[in-house]
């Protein structure tokens, strides 16, 4: 039996670093873009009200039920550019994690040892050789120093 603690392997593997870098970019870059988008609705809803005196009833109602289905439509895009960045960093998490298992399983093999044990759930541990958290930190490293999210067009 060994013990690794996947909690600090998660958050300290470079692997981990670089998709939490590269997602912290990709927020940024739809957080601005959500700001202009929603900067040039202000300004559309606003020309929209200065218009009203002036456009007949049902100009005005044409005017505004297009200005609300661009809003949607708007809306849908953010959401689905949400969605694919979601699934983009998901599936590059999935790489970590996976790559996490294989070199656990590794190390667990080279030890004889044939069940591993999440240090969150020891309550007890007489023997820190048993815990192969450090050894497998420096391996995911070497192996998997970065991964490469792949987003979406």
């Amino acid at each position: 039996m060994v013990v690794v603690d996947v909690q600090r392997l998660l958050q300290q593997s470079l692997a981990n670093q670089s998709i939490q870098r590269q997602l912290a970019s990709q927020r940024e870059i739809l957080q601005r873009e959500m700001a202009a988008q929603y900067e040039q609705q202000r300004q559309a809803e606003q020309e929209l009200a200065r218009l009203r005196p002036s456009l007949q009833p049902d100009e005005f109602d044409r005017k505004r039920i297009e200005f609300g289905n661009e809003v949607t439509a708007t809306s849908r895009v953010t959401q689905e550019k949400t969605r694919k960045l979601d699934a983009a960093f998901l599936q590059a998490r999935t790489t970590m994690l996976e790559t996490i298992r294989v070199v656990i399983g590794e190390i667990a093999a080279e030890r004889g040892a044939t069940l591993v044990i999440s240090s969150e759930f020891v309550f007890y541990q007489a023997n820190d050789s048993l815990d192969i958290t450090d050894t497998a930190l420096q391996r995911l490293n070497t192996r998997l120093p970065e991964v490469k999210v792949n987003l979406p067009q």
